[in-house]
């Protein structure tokens, strides 16, 4: 069984971890024609769809579109499967999404987008997607491992690790894949099945710590919206500095990590 969001409501869904979950589409969750969603500090593992999304899939019909978007952030997708999208599939209408601090490892395709995949169509409203201080590595598919624009959908990756890089990602001649600054294409060097960093990570205090997003979903209970989000996946603070870890991504205080977690002292 998974979680279905129906339409026309906006939804927040925050710290739940959704382990061996099935279904057709969305193993873990399926959002269908909401009004907008924030899913955040979420664990997506060991789920099956046999369609779409094995952790998570986004839909939208134009008549029934994601018109505040989707926010979805320090979370990990980890062992799903599906046929298109192991991690995480976003599709048609007005799918306009942020994807920040998201780690995908161990996601499986059959078809394409091992880890993420996006299928839009073709009319003017077709997906606009931002993904952020992320890591994306050792996913399968027989194509687009990592990343598949399928169609025609709009995806901007900076300040993420993303194995195969731009050239391993499956685009579409009607999609646009814009890679920007600050990614990488280096082991993250998880030190276990938590996805944590190991002290030689190239991802510690890489990211761009002015992406962090408003914490919508008041993780920290202090009912303060309006602050950046104070926490990784798993409850660790978001913003630590590594002093032995060289800076190299961006911020006017501790560097933010890629991926969902961040490496404490």
């Amino acid at each position: 069984m998974s979680v279905g969001l129906p339409h026309g409501v906006f939804a927040v869904v925050t710290d739940s971890i959704f382990v061996g979950c099935t279904a057709v589409d969305g193993g873990g969750m399926r959002i269908e024609g909401s009004r907008g969603a924030v899913v955040s500090h979420c664990t997506f593992t060991g789920c099956v769809a046999t369609g779409k999304g094995g952790g998570l899939k986004a839909y939208s019909a134009v008549t029934h579109a994601l018109d505040e978007g989707l926010c979805l952030h320090e979370t990990r997708f980890i062992g799903n499967q599906a046929d298109v999208g192991g991690g995480l599939h976003l599709s048609h209408g007005k799918t306009e999404a942020l994807l920040h601090g998201l780690t995908f490892n161990g996601n499986s395709a059959s078809t394409a987008g091992g880890a993420l995949a996006c299928h839009g169509n073709f009319n003017p409203f077709s997906g606009l997607v931002q993904l952020r201080n992320s890591i994306l590595w050792g996913n399968t598919a027989p194509s687009g491992p990592e990343i598949a624009l399928l169609v025609t959908f709009d995806l901007t990756v900076e300040y993420s690790d993303v194995q195969g890089g731009a050239s391993g990602a499956r685009v579409d001649p009607n999609s646009q894949l814009a890679w920007l600054q600050g990614n990488l294409d280096l082991d993250p060097r998880f030190e276990n099945a938590h996805m944590t960093l190991g002290l030689s990570s190239p991802c510690i205090d890489a990211g761009n710590s002015f992406y962090v997003p408003e914490d919508r979903a008041d993780i920290d209970g202090d009912r303060i919206v309006g602050e950046s989000v104070p926490y990784d996946a798993v409850g660790q603070m978001r913003l630590v500095d590594i002093p032995a870890v060289p800076d190299t991504g961006v911020g006017s205080g501790p560097i933010i990590d890629m991926g969902a977690m961040e490496r404490q002292q």
